[in-house]
């Protein structure tokens, strides 16, 4: 079954079970990973960006399973590819030149207290090499 926007919307702002299913439809959906799920339930991230997430993940099934969960999350880490990257936080705000090969794309985050703040990603050879809050 596939998850469009308007679905992931309707999942969003449904009491969910624990298993990811709407509680009350008898339906359940155990494609859709629970990672999304929950982001949805507590509001962290549009609808659009879960489908992003889990569309990456179930096109590219020989992703190892760290790598997927981080995705789904949201999170980037040193070695990811570009397109992991693209796939788990989107488009960049910002992106700069760094030496011949490299680059810099910048994000903008909320932290926990709720202040604005800026993710940096540096790129060399489409690789992730740096991960920084500022």
């Amino acid at each position: 079954m596939a998850w469009t926007a308007k679905r992931l919307a309707l999942v969003g702002t449904k009491k969910l079970s624990g298993r990811g299913k709407p509680s009350g439809t008898g339906k359940s959906h155990p494609e859709f990973p629970i990672e999304l799920v929950a982001q949805l339930r507590r509001f962290e991230i549009t609808p659009g960006d879960a489908l992003r997430r889990h569309q990456y993940v179930e096109s590219r099934p020989r992703l190892p399973g760290a790598l997927r969960r981080l995705i789904l999350y949201g999170m980037a880490c040193i070695d990811m590819h570009e397109d992991d990257i693209r796939a788990a936080l989107g488009e960049p705000s910002s992106t700069a030149p760094r030496g011949e090969d490299g680059e810099v794309w910048t994000y903008p985050v909320a932290s926990r207290t709720g202040a604005l703040r800026e993710l940096e990603v540096v790129l060399r050879k489409r690789r992730v090499i740096a991960v920084t809050q500022l």
